[in-house]
């Protein structure tokens, strides 16, 4: 997956044009203000997007909406959702920052050529606020023909670092966020409403994860459930491949039949510490901002870093 990103006219199209020419195996996909929630969210989860280069992905409305001064199309749990599947499949991130001299600048572009600044810097803040590496190109400085022969080459690192979660996710169990993260969050089991095996995808447990992690980029993340199979044996065997690829620093357990994978990870020396899970507390809602407060003193006691909202 090779997400291209920048201002209008930073060379995204020329660049993606290229790398669909050196690689058979890639298709090219451009998306617009139009582009629905679910086409992303369906498209991710069949991983479509695995062997793809996506021109203008979701990530560009958070730019895009503000300088056109409109809403944003996607809710910050549905902005979630997107990042969270994405990240595990490890993109290659590129960010155009090339600008053009207004006197080659079409005035029927989407941005004004004064915006083009503005809007580069906005992409920097947001992948800096995200914590998303990525790679900055200069169609002055570099070839897209060169640019692109590299960024197939990391790319191929990278998709040899997914084959292990790969086979977990097309069974229906794998997790999502962060593939290197600092937590790991594991709930119990799959939600009856959930698309595919997104934990907290949907329903109030989902808008409540949305806000008891609003503070925290996923890409210190990750979200995972214990019942994977509903054999305890293979699902011990899952957890531990999953521990072993993400090698978090610590696992929240969440809920009383996530305690039951407790067992691997003090088999594996791994920090952990439970919490109830948020459907108790959905249906004790009193409790709420009690285990808010809980939460994030646990998070930052963890990480060192506060995602008090």
């Amino acid at each position: 997956m090779i997400v291209i990103l920048g201002p209008d006219h930073s060379g995204k199209s020329r660049l993606a044009d290229e790398l669909v020419r050196q690689s058979t195996r890639h298709r090219l996909y451009h998306f617009d203000m139009h582009t629905k929630y679910e086409d992303y969210l369906f498209s991710l989860a069949r991983l479509e997007y695995m062997n793809a280069v996506l021109d203008r992905y979701f990530l560009c409305e958070f730019v895009y909406a503000p300088l056109k001064g409109r809403k944003i199309q996607f809710t910050a749990k549905e902005s979630q959702n997107l990042l969270a599947l994405t990240l595990i499949q490890r993109p290659v991130v590129v960010l155009g920052t090339a600008i053009p001299p207004k006197s080659e600048y079409s005035k029927e572009e989407y941005l004004e050529h004064d915006k083009l600044k503005v809007a580069l810097g906005a992409y920097v803040s947001l992948l800096r606020t995200l914590r998303i590496q990525y790679l900055e190109y200069d169609y002055r400085a570099m070839s897209a023909a060169l640019f692109a022969k590299r960024l197939l080459t990391i790319e191929d690192g990278y998709l040899g670092l997914c084959n292990w979660w790969v086979p977990m996710w097309t069974k229906g169990y794998g997790c999502v966020g962060s593939p290197d993260p600092k937590v790991l969050i594991m709930a119990e089991r799959l939600g009856p409403f959930n698309y595919r095996n997104i934990p907290f995808e949907a329903g109030p447990t989902g808008l409540m994860m949305q806000e008891l992690m609003a503070g925290a980029p996923v890409r210190d993340y990750a979200l995972t459930n214990w019942v994977k199979t509903g054999d305890a044996a293979k699902d011990a065997l899952l957890l531990e491949e999953e521990l072993s690829a993400l090698n978090p620093k610590f696992v929240v357990v969440m809920g009383s039949v996530a305690k039951k994978g407790i067992p691997v990870l003090d088999k594996l020396g791994v920090p952990y510490r439970h919490v109830v899970h948020l459907g108790f507390i959905n249906r004790n809602r009193a409790m709420w901002d009690r285990y808010k407060e809980s939460f994030w003193n646990m998070w930052q006691e963890v990480t060192g870093e506060s995602i008090r909202v």
